[in-house]
């Protein structure tokens, strides 16, 4: 297809359900210790801290009521084995994990407070693993450049803890 190295860049788009208490009812873990700034049009403009700014600490699960998030965060956090996660708690015990390995880079989270259909707004978490945030190809920033011939690999996945 030709013999020049290629950008590229993956996220995944997975919505969650909050289960029979809506998006106020539940709680949200996220391992990145950064969150990415933006400006008037969404677009990366630099990263803080979480621990400056209490309002994008997700590391330690606390409630989404009454929180409006369509951010990505980075300098993610990992487990032993290489995994990040990140996790949606119901009110009714339900937990789901989603995790990515260190092909990804990034998480942006969603809670679908723009949705233009007013009837599917909050309904709904998008937790998504991602290989770079937004404007990648312009900043370079994480991006992926494949060689002629060569492939990357992604992995990531969604889990389901029940209640004891």
């Amino acid at each position: 297809m030709g013999g020049v190295p290629a950008p590229y860049g993956i996220g995944f788009h997975p919505w969650l359900s909050p289960g029979p208490g809506g998006v106020d009812a539940c709680t949200l873990e996220v391992a990145a210790a950064g969150h990415v700034v933006v400006d008037d049009r969404l677009l990366p403009r630099g990263v803080d801290g979480v621990d400056l700014d209490p309002a994008h600490e997700w590391r330690t699960a606390r409630p989404l009521r009454d929180v409006l998030l369509d951010d990505a965060y980075v300098e993610v956090e990992r487990a032993a084995d290489g995994r990040s996660w990140a996790r949606l708690a119901g009110d009714d015990g339900h937990v789901v994990e989603v995790w990515m390995d260190d092909a990804c880079r990034a998480w942006q989270v969603c809670t679908g407070d723009a949705v233009e259909d007013v009837a599917h707004r909050r309904r709904g978490v998008a937790v998504e693993p991602m290989t770079c945030v937004a404007d990648a190809f312009r900043t370079g920033d994480d991006l992926v450049v494949l060689p002629p011939g060569a492939t990357h690999r992604v992995r990531w996945g969604v889990g389901l803890r029940r209640p004891a």
